[in-house]
């Protein structure tokens, strides 16, 4: 499984500066994890943000701030291939704290991983060439994306168990202010066009997805099932797109 990471240099970022240093809200950082499973025939998402990519300046809050913004329209502009999705905020009281949680998730989302064959890390952008062994020529069955947000202050999500919630959740997320973007990290997998994210792979690396629509159930085992009747319902309805 191949990803993508578009990510920027938490040493400067989570540097704040010296008038700044004594401000109590300062020192609060909220670190917050959004990640949501689309079909795999939103191929727009990829390339939106694949030309993200390009152009994206990861190296000054403004850039961060700007990625955060376009990554969250990108899943606003594909409503329709949003099938799950998961949030979490942690609210730490330095920024010391918030670096290293940022840090933790990150290289958990990043380990899933098997490879990564595009980054752009500081405005250094590079591209890999794939060892994946899939077939030439085979579909994309799913794209997870994951954003990953340090943020100055209390900040706040709902817990995604519908469409609305995921709406208000990437809302929310846009309008976060450039001077509180602290760190942006914005991963997806798959990326190379003969790579695939299949139904098991799905449930194994991202268990706590929930289905946008399955909202009345709670089980865990059973909430998995649900997004998997889910899947293959879709599947069933969009078989002539």
């Amino acid at each position: 499984m191949i990803g993508y990471l578009l990510v920027s240099s938490l040493t400067e970022v989570f540097s704040p500066s010296p008038r700044s240093r004594d401000h109590p809200l300062w020192h609060q950082t909220s670190v917050i994890k959004l990640q949501v499973c689309l079909l795999g025939m939103a191929r727009l998402l990829k390339k939106d943000l694949e030309q993200l990519a390009e152009i994206a300046d990861t190296s000054s809050s403004g850039g961060l701030n700007y990625i955060l913004k376009e990554a969250t329209l990108s899943l606003l502009r594909h409503p329709d291939f949003c099938i799950s999705g998961y949030s979490s905020v942690h609210l730490k009281q330095s920024l010391e704290d918030g670096e290293k949680l940022f840090d933790r998730f990150s290289i958990e989302e990043r380990g899933k991983f098997d490879e990564e064959t595009l980054s752009n890390v500081n405005n250094i952008k590079r591209k890999t060439g794939t060892r994946s062994q899939s077939e030439i020529g085979s579909r994309n069955e799913y794209i997870v994306m994951t954003i990953l947000v340090a943020a100055a202050g209390s900040q706040d999500l709902p817990i995604i168990s519908s469409s609305a919630d995921l709406k208000e959740a990437l809302q929310k997320l846009g309008s976060i202010s450039s001077n509180g973007t602290l760190a942006v990290e914005v991963l997806w997998t798959p990326q190379e066009e003969n790579d695939t994210l299949s139904e098991q792979e799905l449930l194994e690396k991202y268990p706590h997805l929930r289905s946008l629509h399955w909202t009345s159930i709670r089980d865990t085992d059973t909430e998995q099932l649900a997004i998997t009747h889910k899947i293959r319902d879709y599947k069933k309805k969009t078989t002539k797109l």
